[in-house]
Order: C-alpha cells, then sequence, then structure tokens
C-alpha cells in the first residue's frame, strides 16, 4: 500500500508520502520502512531531517516494536494487574527517549529538540504500529534534550535494571508455574493405589 501512495526517496533512505501535516515515522517488521511527509520536508531543514531521520532509524535497529508489542500484551493479558497497564505507557515514553539518546551521539541534541517541535505541532495519521519522532511526549523530551545530562550513578543503574527484569520476569513465572506443576503430578493413580493395598 505504501508501495502506491509514497515516492522512495533513496538519499533519506525512506518513503516520501504526499501528506501536507509534518510527519517523521517508522513502520516496523518484515519491511522495514521510513516514513517522511511531504510537510516535514517543508518544515524542517537539512540537519533536522537528519536528526529526525537518525531518531527513527534507532527505532528499526533497536527493534523497540517487540517491547511495545510485549507490554501491550501484557496489559491486555491481564487487564485487572493496573501494574502492566502502567509498563505499557511507560514503555511507550521510555523507547522515544532511547530514540533520542541513539540520535543525539550523530546529531546535535538542540537541533533534535527543534525537529521534534516542528513535528509536534501537527497530528499525523500515521498506522497504529508506527512509531514517530513527534508524539503526545515531544514537551517533555524537548525539554530533556536541552538540559545537560544527568549521569545515572552506578547503584541506580543496577535497581532499575534489577526492576525492569523482576516485572518482566514475573508474568513468564506466572504462567509456566502451571506447567512446571503438571510434571510432577501421578498420572497413575490406580498403580500407587495398587501398590500400597498389595501384601507385604
Amino acid at each position: 500500500m505504501l508501495a502506491r501512495v509514497g515516492a522512495p526517496a533513496p538519499q533519506l533512505g525512506a518513503v516520501v508520502l504526499d501528506e501536507a501535516v509534518p510527519a517523521v515515522y517508522c513502520l516496523p517488521g518484515r519491511r522495514r520502512r521510513i516514513v517522511v511527509t511531504t510537510g516535514a520536508l517543508e518544515r524542517l531543514d537539512d540537519h533536522q531531517l537528519a536528526a529526525a531521520l537518525a531518531h527513527e532509524r534507532a527505532h528499526l535497529s533497536q527493534r523497540h516494536h517487540l517491547v511495545l508489542a510485549w507490554a501491550a500484551g501484557l496489559a491486555r493479558a491481564f487487564p485487572r494487574v493496573r501494574l502492566f497497564g502502567q509498563a505499557r505507557s511507560e514503555s511507550q515514553r521510555l523507547v522515544e527517549l532511547l530514540a533520542d539518546d541513539v540520535a543525539a551521539r550523530s546529531v546535535d541534541r538542540l537541533t533534535l529538540a527543534e525537529a521534534l517541535l516542528a513535528l509536534a505541532s501537527g497530528t499525523p495519521r500515521q498506522p497504529v504500529m508506527a512509531l514517530g519522532a513527534g508524539g503526545s511526549t515531544a514537551a517533555i523530551r524537548v525539554r530533556r534534550l536541552i538540559e545537560p545530562p544527568q549521569r545515572l550513578g552506578r547503584l541506580r543503574v543496577v535497581l532499575t535494571s534489577l526492576a525492569a527484569a523482576v516485572v518482566l520476569a514475573v508474568p513468564i513465572i506466572a504462567l509456566a508455574s502451571p506447567a512446571i506443576a503438571a510434571t510432577h503430578m501421578n498420572y497413575c493413580p490406580t498403580q500407587s493405589v495398587a501398590a500400597s493395598s498389595a501384601p507385604r
């Protein structure tokens, strides 16, 4: 479908879509694509466009869509567990922050912030699974890019990693425990009864 309505732009590594609303987003999956609207090409200068494209490449290379799919699956599977609903919304915010950090290694942080501001001004019609450089978290991300980054202490990094590992491990253990318990069940109760009633 995208091949019919979009024009390939090999120099950008993206597909250009004729859309007035400025947007840059990526479509994960087997045929991973980055989409740039004509509105974004008009609104962004070359450096800002490069920053937005770097953000989208970070999403694709680090497979952030899998993190979001996992978080969304847990929220749907356990709708009464509020933690998983919060994890879904936090995952969406955190993958955007991570893509910003990866992009900021190759482009200027302020230029990336300018690109985010320009892209946040509109509401593009993009597919549900798309990951966009703008979005509802743009204001927080812009503030974070403008302020000097604060390094986390080693202890805080370790504790945060452990907490994330526990949150991811709990549903796996919860789902696997019935299967583990079933492997230890005695499926031949008649043999055990006969053995216990046999004369000694």
